[in-house]
């Protein structure tokens, strides 16, 4: 034992063996993903240095070291001199799994806030949350485009996709929510597509000429553009089916405070459409040109502040 009493009556020789410490290293992670460790023993002798990789699962991507171990550099190596503890931080990068998926994957993104503008490129994949139809689950999986808002929307279908699917997020803080190109065909349901703001058309979603969609079960809320604050439908084909759609806000003369349609065949059923603003014109809906029906609606309390139909024009 240490320490230890010696009586001392005559002559003694007392000898002191030292042995050298031994550490233990313990790791862990927090996300998906490995840590691979180079010097993978039991114990360590004070001063061995271990050398540790962060090795990410498909779609996350290695953030930072925690613990006794700080900093992002990957590999890392600690001295050891004493008894440490480390975790590896993964994070999911949404852009990352779309990067590597195949047409027809479904990448399933966990619940957390991403600072990502997403591009599908040319991918006719399924984006969504890990439960589309829980609203607590789309509330707390949010992609936000604060860190692009002035520069590029928060999703951007543009590419040819086909059978693109959005499912399950709220959506908000980009330079449009959704914006959907030329020749794709895209579905976007269960959505919360709030607070993104353009100077141009289609501040929530905007859907260019021979695209076509299906824009069902979404909340559309607090949006602004020039025409089409909630929507723009180009000369496209779009069914627009059971969203609620309201406090979004036209600035210009096409107006169209909650939608605004620019020729194409669209079908608009079964939503709510309320309490939108248009400077100019058709505070609810403003409509020109095309073929489409309009059925089941419940446009109530929009407003047209220097033009004409209030509701729909």
């Amino acid at each position: 034992k240490n320490p230890v009493v010696v009586e001392i009556n005559n002559d003694m020789a007392i000898t002191v063996t030292f042995v050298e410490a031994a550490y233990t290293l313990d790791v862990d992670v927090e996300g998906s993903g490995t840590i691979s460790v180079e010097q993978d023993q039991e114990s360590y002798e004070y001063g061995a240095k271990v050398t540790l990789f962060a090795v990410p699962e498909e779609g996350w991507t290695f953030a930072h070291w925690t613990g006794d171990l700080s900093g992002s550099s990957n590999p890392a190596t600690i001295t050891m001199s004493k008894n440490s503890n480390i975790t590896a931080v993964f994070t999911f990068s949404i852009q990352n799994a779309i990067d590597n998926a195949n047409d027809g994957d479904i990448i399933v993104v966990p619940q957390g806030e991403y600072l990502e503008s997403l591009d599908f490129r040319g991918k006719s994949i399924t984006l969504q949350s890990s439960d589309p139809n829980d609203p607590e689950v789309v509330r707390s999986t949010v992609l936000d485009g604060r860190d692009f808002g002035n520069i590029r929307p928060v999703i951007r279908i543009a590419n040819g996709e086909s059978n693109a699917e959005i499912n399950g997020f709220t959506i908000k803080n980009g330079k449009r929510g959704v914006f959907i190109g030329e020749w794709c065909s895209v579905i976007i349901t269960n959505c919360l597509i709030i607070n993104n703001e353009v100077q141009g058309d289609g501040g929530g979603i905007y859907v260019m000429e021979n695209a076509s969609a299906i824009i069902r079960g979404n909340t559309i809320t607090n949006n602004k553009a020039e025409n089409g604050g909630g929507l723009y439908l180009g000369n496209a084909t779009c069914l627009i089916k059971n969203n609620v759609i309201e406090y979004n806000e036209a600035t210009m003369t096409k107006g169209g405070g909650g939608i605004c349609i620019s020729g194409g065949l669209h079908e608009v059923v079964g939503n709510t459409i309320m309490n939108n603003q248009s400077d100019f014109r058709g505070g609810g809906i403003a409509c020109d040109n095309g073929t489409h029906l309009f059925k089941d609606n419940l446009i109530l309390g929009n407003s047209s502040r220097y033009g004409y139909g209030a509701g729909l024009h």
